[in-house]
């Protein structure tokens, strides 16, 4: 979403709209007054007065869930396109409502919050005419946080001043102590508000609103597990959009993804951002179905938002369907033609689909729309590259490297522009300081963030037999012959089965197979998509993507040498192979049918794997540290390892990292290497 600080937020005055479909829905003509409001949503899809006006109809219709959705969106709408400028009347005008939706079904607690927020944003009799109300219908008379407040300026302060008042002449009131800690909450007092909430909740047991405020609390700590049982508490006792979507983060963040697609299906995918987790879940499990089924929905629901259909593109993307991802990127981008994001994802799918041209073209209207768009500017030097289009990647890396100096992404984008132009030397420097750069980022973190590692994703072995079954039917079929390698071959030799933590499979095939052969076994076959290195006779490997499974199959071209044989790939001017002796192909049953392999399977694990094949060691990566790598492969094989350091480190694997770090001195040590497994042991990461 764009963000524009600088354009001023609406005044009272531009929110005439709201007064004149307010006086249209009061006359009894609600289809009129919508309809104004959707003449202002076509110019501006996600604009936040219009939204607070269909919430504020919604209300008025009593739909209270649909008006609490609507309006918390022109809520982050408006914080999202003025970060700095939050303080104003629109923000004021939209919390009043949210109170009023909250006041309306008896939640007067949840409504005073709200008033509250209003009152920051901007002073207004109503807001104080609402919260005096609140004083009357607390019957203890407790609520004092609102006392004597004469000006937004200051209010947190004052307020904490008169809680700390109230509890001090009695200790014991809870109200007090409920209000006191929530302002300490919000000054990140994590400390401080955790006892007095505490207290509260154990006086107040029945209050949801106040196991939700020990909830954040405990988050802000970073105690985990308390943060759950408060949500858990605040949920049986009044379930909420806000419960459903902080559990449903929760258990996401814990990897229980059981458990959060059941709280999210609770009302969460209901809200763009519930919706948004919740496919992506149902993605990551691969219930694509599910997953499309999900997006659809909320689009349906939103059906102006282009928020929800980039989010219909990518579930559609992820189920292997570029044709209706680039459909539903293409609709949001007609609704929100201004959109820097959409444009930034447009790209992301093109390139994916190796239609960089077309991906570069997206990329630079992303950036032109908000040249602050930091994504936009790595992923076109990334799409630069792969065109070779390397000097105007280096100009991109220059507009971006004067904006955000030290960037650990861009420092590692342009290493790659580096490694394929053949300069080592600068490829090196740049890595590395991608590497420190993302250690100094990760040294900010607060302790309990470092563990938040995000999982790798591997293969299921079942989707693996159903792409591995179906690729033999198809290449068997046009009489093209291929072999099992890797990780493929090892996994059915030594453990009788694919290996769990694998992430592809691996063929391989000789270099004099007719191209055009592989491509033609595949033509008929809607579940493969074959992209077009494979008809490149100079290409040493391409690759099958079977979209049921979204598994990758990596088809490797074998060159005979002698009494040996090579395979490997090219980065630009960069050259990596792996140096076997010479075999011959034996069939090899699996799944009830023959496949192909070397002869002398122990043999060719030994050249690639050593002679500890038969130990698993999921770290190991070929790429970097083959036994069989000929020398000529040194620079790249190191820089690969450095590049995926990066991404492990990047993701919080720690153990990875390490691995990465001690498979990359083969090549030779490093100081970076040093500062890397300081960093992690220091911490007890690993």
């Amino acid at each position: 979403m764009m963000s524009n600080s600088k354009t001023p937020v609406p005044t009272i005055s531009d929110l005439a709209i709201l007064k004149t479909t307010a006086d249209l829905a009061e006359q009894g003509q609600l289809p009129e007054a919508e309809a104004l409001l959707h003449e202002q949503l076509a110019q501006d899809p996600a604009d936040p007065v219009a939204l607070l006006g269909l919430g504020q109809l919604a209300a008025h219709a009593g739909l209270v869930d649909d008006a609490h959705v609507i309006l918390e969106a022109a809520l982050m709408e408006t914080r999202a396109r003025w970060p700095d400028q939050g303080n104003a009347p629109l923000q004021a005008e939209i919390q009043r409502s949210i109170a009023r939706t909250h006041d309306s079904t008896g939640q007067i607690y949840r409504g005073v919050s709200h008033w509250l927020d209003s009152l920051v944003c901007e002073d207004t009799p109503e807001a104080r005419e609402a919260l005096a109300r609140a004083r009357q219908v607390d019957d203890s008379n407790k609520t004092t946080l609102f006392k004597d407040i004469q000006a937004p300026a200051g209010l947190l302060e004052q307020a904490e001043r008169v809680c700390g008042e109230e509890l001090a002449r009695q200790p014991d009131d809870a109200e007090a102590s409920f209000q006191l800690g929530n302002v300490k909450l919000l000054q990140k007092k994590y400390d401080e508000a955790l006892p007095l909430l505490e207290r509260a909740s154990q006086r107040l047991s029945e209050r949801a609103d106040v196991f939700y405020s020990l909830a954040l609390t405990a988050m802000g700590l970073g105690q985990t597990e308390a943060a759950r049982t408060a949500l858990l508490r605040s949920h049986e006792l009044a379930p909420s959009l806000d419960t459903c979507l902080e559990l449903g983060m929760y258990y996401a963040a814990r990897g229980e993804h059981a458990e959060a697609i059941d709280m999210l299906r609770l009302g969460a995918q209901d809200h763009p951002d519930g919706a948004a987790l919740l496919a992506g879940l149902l993605s990551r499990e691969r219930r694509y179905d599910e997953a499309i089924a999900v997006a659809q929905y909320i689009c349906d629901k939103f059906p102006t938002s282009a928020r929800c259909w980039v989010l219909l593109g990518r579930a559609h993307y992820t189920a292997g369907d570029p044709e209706q991802a680039m459909y539903a990127l293409m609709f949001a981008i007609h609704l929100a033609p201004d959109d820097d994001d959409i444009h930034t994802d447009l790209g992301s799918l093109l390139s994916k689909l190796n239609a960089h041209t077309m991906a570069e073209v997206a990329y630079r209207r992303a950036m032109a729309l908000n040249p602050e768009n930091l994504w936009g500017y790595t992923s076109l030097i990334a799409c630069l590259s792969q065109q070779q289009k390397y000097d105007q990647a280096h100009d991109i890396f220059d507009q971006a490297e004067s904006k955000w100096p030290d960037n650990p992404e861009l420092y590692l984008n342009v290493s790659v522009v580096e490694c394929e132009q053949g300069d080592v030397e600068k490829a090196f420097s740049s890595v590395h300081h991608a590497i420190e750069q993302k250690l100094i980022e990760l040294a900010e973190l607060p302790p309990e963030q470092m563990f938040e590692e995000k999982k790798e994703q591997y293969m299921v072995v079942h989707d693996a037999h159903v792409a591995l079954l179906a690729a033999h039917e198809a290449l068997t079929r046009a009489g093209v012959p291929f072999f099992l390698i890797g990780g493929t071959l090892l996994g059915i030799i030594r453990d009788g089965d694919l290996l769990p933590f694998d992430k592809d499979m691996d063929f391989g095939l000789w270099s004099d197979v007719s191209r055009e052969a592989i491509v033609g076994a595949f033509n008929d076959d809607p579940d493969f998509m074959v992209p077009d290195t494979m008809l490149d006779p100079n290409a040493w490997v391409s690759a099958l993507h079977h979209k049921p499974t979204d598994i990758i199959i990596d088809m490797f071209f074998f060159h005979r040498d002698g009494d040996s044989c090579l395979e490997g790939f090219d980065r630009g001017a960069m050259k990596l192979r792996w140096r076997y002796r010479g075999f011959e192909l034996k069939p090899l049953p699996f799944l009830g049918v023959e496949f192909l392999a070397p002869e002398s399977p122990e043999r060719f694990f030994e050249d690639i794997y050593g002679s500890e094949w038969r130990i698993p060691d999921p770290g190991f990566d070929a790429v970097v540290a083959g036994y069989c790598l000929t020398p000529e492969s040194k620079d790249l094989c190191s820089f690969y390892g450095y590049e995926r350091l990066f991404s492990a480190l990047r993701s919080r694997r720690w153990a990875k990292t390490m691995s990465y770090a001690k498979q990359i001195r083969k090549w030779g040590p490093h100081p970076i290497l040093d500062q890397v497994e300081a960093f992690i042991r220091e911490r007890d990461l690993a």
